[in-house]
């Protein structure tokens, strides 16, 4: 058995982890052992920026937030009547 991963097999990872199996399952696949699998996903990840889907709101201090009244003008539903945490005009409150 070879020491490192090489191409074909990062790509079947890759594959394997948007459909969600776990490091065993790729590994029993590919014949390595888990903590491979492990190893090599979290020192080669990337994390990419996405939007928000409307109605997400991914802040860390969402919990807590109490900011409201950021809308330009008045929605159909008005800054007043909840959050901007739960604005369904689709204001985005993290920025």
């Amino acid at each position: 058995m070879a020491k490192q991963l090489s191409l074909p097999e990062r790509y079947v990872i890759e594959r394997m982890l948007h459909q969600d199996y776990s490091f065993a399952s790729i590994g029993r696949n590919l014949d390595r052992s888990a903590s491979t699998i492990a190893r090599e996903v979290l020192h080669y990840r990337c994390f990419t920026s996405r939007s928000p889907i409307m109605g997400e709101n991914d802040c860390i201090n969402r919990p807590s937030c109490q900011r409201n009244t950021l809308c330009p003008e008045m929605g159909v539903h008005g800054c007043f009547a909840s959050r901007c945490k739960r604005c369904p005009e689709g204001i985005i409150c993290t920025s």
